[in-house]
């Protein structure tokens, strides 16, 4: 489990979270074009809930020391 742990804990290199954001901003207009049919009742809880995802994994990045 230690190593596990350790594992996860480690910060991601800077490759790695470039490649990461690059994929977040095709998924963004992936997603958005597929949502472009339905309505604000379902587009907006799918939304807010990736903000929210977002906002975790940014908040728990900035949390890791980069060494």
């Amino acid at each position: 489990m230690e190593t596990l742990r350790s594992q996860i804990l480690a910060p991601i290199p800077a490759h790695s979270l470039a490649g990461l954001r690059q994929l977040a901003t095709q998924m963004e207009k992936t997603l958005l074009q597929a949502l472009d049919n339905y309505g604000p009742t379902f587009v907006e809880p799918k939304v807010e809930l990736g903000a929210r995802f977002g906002h975790l994994v940014s908040k728990y990045q900035k949390k890791i020391p980069v060494p």
